[in-house]
């Protein structure tokens, strides 16, 4: 029997106790949309053969079948529950659906991240006898309850601080605060040594929840003033010295049960807008011979084993900051998949194993005029990659093509080339709608 890929697109589900803490019912809407719409990435999840259950339509499957070979089976809940897991588990129609595709194939079941949620729909799918396997992923409670744990600012701190010996990286100066007061009384003592601190959401993702306040900023705010600025700092928080950076790294591992070992699956430079907002990331050959890379990737497997012997099963990457000195500071773990999983595995699928050699890549949103996924499709056909000079580009997230932006995957020998790619596309879209 033929075994496929089944993903759960549950991109939304773990971060929405923190996103709805965002007071203004507009921009919490629109926030928890932009996560929903980061589903698209599933259709690049592992191979080629897959079955896809999102919130949102998948623009591109189309285009990977006809110039790739996947074969996808996609079905969409909608948003009108925002967690996709108990979404499925309600609805008749997609339990059967799974049902049927199980009697002639293998499922072998997965998620973007494992919550309390997909663990109940995996239980709720053995209960009805629906035919899967999710061996490599599967959801118990020691690895809920370290994702808990790790996950957290604080919990990153406390467990990085036991693994960090005798390596040529460190954690920023910082400590653990239970309010707002607090967190502004840590942050001044910490501005007595360095020019500014950030004060970080224990729950934070992707930027929110993090605010950088100087020495003359902290004369004049107190803690009704600071949950006004950034809502979503909650009660609990990570004062930490502000570190000034030239690159982003991040290294990405999985860990599977044992006997198996952990292993990295790709290395990446982060890009990030002027709020400090992930935008992008960047995989290229000179990371590997960059002075952070090795003391990065042995973090990195220290944490993966850490994480193994606690139950983990998963994805999981580590974010670090590198300084103008060659400083490493790592900050923080992602227990999930991660924004360049959806890269290397679509690289690893068509490249192979040693694409990392071959093509410089960058994955980044991009802003265009608004128009539709369609016609951002029709746009952006003359510039798809080319397999044999291992350049072009690739449509990702194109359902956000009517709010004005998409992200793309760019392919390219050097920096150069994926610039001027970028910029290329940026034009193909803009032009005839009041751009170039």
């Amino acid at each position: 029997m033929r075994q496929r890929d089944c993903f759960v697109a549950n991109v939304c589900e773990p971060f929405l106790t923190f996103l709805h803490r965002e007071p203004d019912p507009a921009r919490r809407s629109h926030m928890i949309a932009e996560e929903h719409a980061l589903a698209e990435r599933a259709a690049l999840w592992g191979g080629t053969d897959k079955v896809c259950l999102l919130p949102v339509p998948l623009h591109t499957a189309g285009l990977l079948e006809s110039r790739f070979g996947y074969r996808i089976e996609a079905r969409i809940l909608g948003v009108a529950d925002d967690r996709l897991s108990r979404a499925i588990r309600g609805s008749r129609g997609a339990i059967a659906w799974l049902a049927a595709i199980g009697q002639t194939t293998q499922l072998s079941i997965t998620s973007y991240a494992s919550t309390r949620e997909f663990a109940d729909l995996l239980d709720s799918l053995r209960a009805r006898s629906v035919p899967f396997s999710a061996d490599h992923t599967a959801v118990q409670s020691d690895g809920l309850r370290v994702i808990g744990r790790i996950e957290t600012k604080a919990g990153f701190r406390q467990v990085a601080a036991t693994l960090l010996d005798g390596l040529a990286c460190n954690l920023p100066e910082g400590t653990t605060c239970e309010s707002a007061e607090a967190a502004l009384s840590a942050a001044r003592l910490i501005c007595r040594n360095t020019s500014a601190a950030v004060l970080k959401a224990n729950d934070g993702e992707g930027g929110f929840g993090n605010v950088v306040l100087s020495a003359s900023d902290l004369t004049h705010i107190d803690g009704a003033e600071l949950l006004r600025i950034c809502p979503f700092l909650g009660l609990v928080s990570v004062v930490e010295a502000y570190i000034p950076y030239v690159t982003a790294p991040s290294v990405e591992f999985f860990v599977p049960p044992p006997p198996m070992s952990p292993a990295p699956t790709y290395t990446c430079t982060q890009f990030f807008d002027r709020n400090n907002y992930f935008v992008g990331l960047r995989l290229s050959r000179t990371d590997f011979s960059a002075s952070w890379y090795e003391p990065l990737l042995e973090f990195g497997r220290r944490l993966a084993g850490y994480l193994q012997e606690q139950g983990y099963r998963g994805y999981f990457d580590v974010d670090a900051l590198v300084t103008t000195a060659g400083e490493l500071f790592v900050l923080e773990a992602n227990l999930r998949r991660t924004g360049g999983t959806h890269v290397h595995d679509f690289a690893q699928t068509v490249f192979g194993d040693g694409y990392g050699t071959r093509v410089e890549i960058v994955s980044r949103s991009i802003t265009i005029p608004p128009q539709s996924p369609a016609e951002a499709l029709h746009r952006l056909s003359p510039m798809l990659i080319d397999l044999e000079t291992c350049s072009g580009v690739l449509p990702v997230i194109v359902g956000t093509a009517p709010q004005g932006s998409i992200e793309l995957m760019v392919f390219s020998e050097d920096t150069r080339g994926w610039r001027e790619a970028c910029a290329g596309a940026v034009r193909a879209l803009s032009v005839g709608r009041g751009g170039a």
